[in-house]
């Protein structure tokens, strides 16, 4: 017996070394899959990017320039006209072009600039004070445009800015003229990738590209970068990055997480790699892509970075561990078993039975989850394909915008102007409009960063009338809030999970409403939202006039696969997972009847104005 007590213990702690190995080796190929997915997510957001902005580029040439005869005449009139003459020609194209090109200025143009076809510089919108300089050999683009009489594009370094550059050939009569160039700028590319791939967004530039090509007067636009001595970024780069730091937290800890990188990155930047890497930062898991962007002689002259949170990575680690614990438990239990077998087998079988019952259990669990990852998993896919709905609207909305404000034309008759001048602000008011909605509907469904956040109530609850009102108003259907004369409550809790479990009640709430509608067509449905906050909690009570519900409903209401709906309609997951994501940030979730309906009370910790839960704030369960 003591021989085979032996052996056993030596099987052990075998299996045991070969277990830890596998899993890390696993672990390794699951992260490195992990950081190769969010590099070709940057890849594949720029790209949508610089098509987007290839486009707008394409409008803007085809109304402005190609189908603007005064334009071409002018500049075709320059090429053999007296120095004085050009000045003029020159004035004139800057004045009729100036009003337009200000307002895609404001939607993100950086450049607009006319090119003999030898390649000088005849009028730059932006510095029409700096003309007459060469750019053969500087800027290819233009070289490649001019010499080879076609459309050109590719990121470049110029004498005064860089920019995403669309080149296109002038032609008039038949005539090759020379050039147009009509460029983007990273600020404008950042915030268009932005839209499908949240996080905070970065554009460096080698060292070395601007002290050969900008002109020393115009090299205190940039700045040393934080995450490699040989990279600089633009002073409008980091107004951007201050701008939009909430997605990260704060300007500071991004700077201070370029500094953490920095030893890490630096080699693989200055080999123009394509990569990712992570870090743990202030306990944050932290992921950073890096893009190299080339020239158009293909030399590698510039980085578009994205860092971000990342839970993801985090997922792999949890997951490792638990597969670590689960394994080793798993190994002991079955050598356990072994064992016991030796000593009595009628325990064994015992002990299987336990087991047995403990593995069904188990598998119960896991069903359950895999189930609620499903729901989690069709929400993603749903937040996925409407960003990308969203970023194929926004790019017809810039264009329609730039089509009506060319309506104005300066040659008009007043009375003319004045009416189209009020067209032109109702299509803009609406267009405003279609742009800002699909901004909130990217606020609901982009993940929020953080589970315990802190989150107004009041505005959480506005936000989602705001998307649902138009389908509620549709079935006649009131919703009010009342916060007690409050403009705003704070609670402890994901403002993006919040406003899934609002959806799943409110949605409920209007099944109830329409039962009772489809017997009598003149039942006005209502929906009251009472917010307010006592002895350190947050509650919200949602109640409607849907009749109520039935007590032995009630009673399993928040247990799993538990539903009144046809199968086809509800999984039986949703008040479950409603009350689990109440939980999770340590507040409750309960159902009762009133006279006229159903009220759901949702109680959270509320936070004091320093962002700090209060002491009371903590829900029993």
């Amino acid at each position: 017996m003591k021989t085979k007590t032996t052996i056993i213990l030596i099987t052990l702690f075998v299996c045991e070394l070969i277990f830890f190995f596998s899993a890390g080796k696993i672990k390794d190929i699951f992260i490195q899959e992990h950081l190769k997915n969010e590099t070709e997510a940057l890849r594949s957001s720029y790209n949508a990017g610089i098509s987007n902005a290839r486009n707008i580029a394409n409008a803007f040439y085809n109304v402005m320039i190609n189908g603007n005869t005064d334009i071409l005449r002018l500049f075709a009139e320059a090429e053999k006209a007296s120095p004085q003459r050009q000045n003029e020609i020159r004035k004139e194209m800057y004045d009729k072009l100036r009003v337009i090109y200000e307002q895609q200025v404001k939607l993100g143009l950086k450049q607009l600039h006319f090119h003999t076809r030898d390649s000088v510089s005849f009028l730059r919108m932006h510095k029409p004070d700096e003309y007459g300089d060469s750019l053969t050999g500087v800027r290819h683009t233009v070289d490649t445009a001019n010499r080879l009489v076609r459309y050109t594009e590719g990121f470049e370094e110029g004498r005064i800015f860089n920019g995403f550059r669309f080149v296109f050939p002038l032609i008039y009569n038949s005539v090759h003229l020379g050039s147009v160039e009509i460029s983007i700028s990273s600020v404008y590319l950042a915030d268009t990738m932005n839209t499908t791939a949240a996080g905070i967004h970065d554009f460096l530039i080698r060292k070395s590209v601007v002290s050969s090509t900008v002109f020393p007067s115009e090299q205190y636009n940039y700045a040393q970068s934080e995450l490699s001595d040989n990279y600089l970024r633009e002073n409008i780069s980091y107004e951007y990055l201050q701008e939009n730091a909430a997605v990260f937290g704060s300007i500071e800890e991004y700077l201070f997480a370029c500094e953490i990188f920095k030893p890490e990155v630096k080699e693989r930047m200055n080999l123009g790699e394509a990569f990712s890497a992570h870090a743990v930062i202030n306990g944050k898991e932290i992921t950073a892509s890096f893009l190299p962007i080339s020239n158009i002689l293909d030399q590698q002259v510039a980085y578009f970075i994205k860092m971000e949170r990342d839970n993801k990575y985090r997922h792999i680690i949890n997951i490792y561990k638990a597969a670590l614990l689960g394994g080793s438990i798993t190994i002991f239990l079955v050598f356990g078993v072994v064992f016991l077998a030796l000593l009595n087998s009628h325990k064994t079988a015992m002990l299987n039975a336990v087991l047995d019952e403990k593995l069904k259990e188990n598998e119960n669990q896991l069903y359950i989850k895999e189930q609620m990852l499903f729901q989690q998993s069709k929400l993603a896919t749903l937040g996925e394909m409407f960003s990308s709905l969203a970023h194929q609207w926004k790019q017809p909305l810039n264009i329609l915008a730039m089509y009506v404000q060319n309506m104005l034309d300066d040659d008009m008759e007043e009375e003319e102007r004045k009416r189209r001048e009020d067209i032109v602000d109702k299509c803009m008011a609406q267009i405003t409009f279609m742009s800002e909605t699909i901004n909130d509907f990217m606020d609901f469904i982009l993940p929020s960063g953080s589970v315990d956040m802190k989150m107004d109530m009041v505005r959480t609850a506005e936000e989602m009338l705001k998307l649902l009102n138009p389908a509620m108003s549709k079935k006649k259907i009131d919703i009010t809030i009342d916060s007690k004369g409050r403009k705003s409550v704070f609670a402890s809790a994901n403002p993006n999970e919040f406003k899934h479990v609002l959806v799943n009640i409110l949605n409920n709430a209007k099944d109830a409403i329409m039962d009772i509608k489809e017997k009598d067509k003149m039942f006005v449905g209502k929906i009251n939202i009472e917010i307010e906050e006592n002895g350190g909690l947050c509650i919200m009570r949602i109640s409607d006039n849907g009749g109520g519900i039935n007590p032995e409903v009630m009673e399993k209401m928040f247990t799993p696969y538990f539903t009144t709906k046809k199968k086809k309609d509800g999984s039986g997951l949703g008040l479950y997972m409603c009350k689990k994501i109440m939980q999770k940030h340590n507040g409750d979730m309960n159902v009762s009847n009133s006279a006229n309906g159903a009220v759901f009370e949702i109680i959270l910790p509320s936070i004091k104005g320093d962002g700090r839960t209060n002491e009371t704030g903590t829900v029993g369960h």
